[in-house]
């Protein structure tokens, strides 16, 4: 029975992740989750679910449509959250979104270079490289875990996490303001790339200029992938870097696509 793993990525992280996976565990195919809707669910036989930790917490889209899926009694899912600082209450977030469901659930996490530019600049190339060889690692041995088919223990949130709690419900609170403050520059080309990429449309044109909405996800993708760097926020300073997976590009449609060797 063929497995699939369901991907939701800004800048690549989460999607290499569950390439990795779908390549260790075999059989299986890799799907963004925002198209979960497409696919039966239900007949496949492992399901997972790769999904990014915004301010200790899962993103509001994923949790979403994970609540949106059924599954089959028994049925084996796993989560595994990709963080760059803290894995906080994700995987309790996903624990409860689908307490409902009579299912195995595995309970994974995998540490990955952070992205929020924001705050912070991308780390250098040598500092990514060390934490993606340790992702790769762990991959397989999480790949080996899921074949085994049993539940896993629950993933706690760390001290770090429960220390800025409030901070961190605070700060995603002011998600929807912070993303309508993004704008493209005079370097903006038009390709509209970033229209493309957005996972909530919450970018449109009007009268010919790029406007952000109040839906935004903070996936960061708008901006981290503009091929002109055109796209910024009044919070990005100009000394700061960009960062996305180096393993990931984009394709024409503005997929993501695993670069070719």
């Amino acid at each position: 029975m063929e497995n699939i793993i369901f991907y939701f990525s800004g800048t690549g992280n989460s999607y290499s992740i569950a390439k990795g996976l779908e390549k260790e565990i075999g059989d299986t195919i890799v799907v963004p989750l925002l198209r979960a809707k497409d696919y039966k669910v239900e007949e496949y036989g492992i399901v997972g679910f790769v999904f990014p930790v915004y301010y200790t917490h899962v993103p509001e889209i994923v949790i979403r449509a994970i609540e949106g899926i059924r599954f089959r009694k028994d049925q084996l899912v796993f989560a595994l959250a990709t963080y760059g600082g803290s894995w906080g209450y994700a995987l309790k977030d996903i624990r409860e979104a689908l307490s409902d469901k009579e299912i195995i659930l595995q309970e994974y996490k995998i540490k990955t270079p952070g992205n929020y530019i924001l705050e912070y600049s991308a780390f250098p190339r040598s500092y990514q490289e060390g934490i993606l060889k340790k992702a790769e690692r762990k991959i397989s041995k999480i790949a080996s875990s899921i074949l085994e088919s049993k539940r896993t223990g629950y993933i706690k949130a760390n001290l770090l996490a429960r220390m800025f709690h409030k901070r961190s419900d605070k700060q995603r609170s002011k998600f929807s303001e912070l993303g309508s403050e993004f704008f493209a520059s005079d370097k903006c080309l038009n390709c509209y790339q970033c229209v493309k990429l957005c996972p909530t449309d919450n970018i449109t044109l009007s009268e010919g200029i790029l406007v952000w909405g109040s839906k935004c996800a903070q996936c960061m993708a708008c901006i981290q992938w503009c091929p002109q760097k055109a796209v910024s926020h009044p919070l990005v300073k100009k000394s700061r870097k960009n960062y996305t997976n180096p393993k990931v590009t984009i394709s024409q449609r503005g997929d993501l696509v695993l670069k070719e060797n």
